[in-house]
């Protein structure tokens, strides 16, 4: 039971740190759907992870506007 927490936990911050490291190196900000390219995983869990570290102060989100369609949701590191 315990290492399967353990090993969880781990899952959980290597994903985090992928997620942060992407936005760190974009030098501009990524949609939900450009880090689920980046790491290979869905935007679902792209997005999860996102508003994680938007939520705890560590990414900001701003929408972006383009075409047609809904807005999207940009993230970017938080720098300051």
């Amino acid at each position: 039971m315990a290492a399967d927490r353990d090993h969880r936990a781990l899952d959980l911050l290597r994903r985090v740190r992928a997620v942060r490291s992407a936005l760190c190196t974009a030098g501009t900000g990524l949609s939900s759907s450009e880090v689920a390219r980046q790491l290979s995983s869905s935007r679902v869990t792209a997005r999860c992870y996102l508003e994680h570290l938007a939520d705890a102060g560590l990414a900001d989100r701003h929408t972006r506007y383009g075409g047609s369609g809904r807005p999207e949701v940009e993230y970017r590191w938080h720098t300051g």
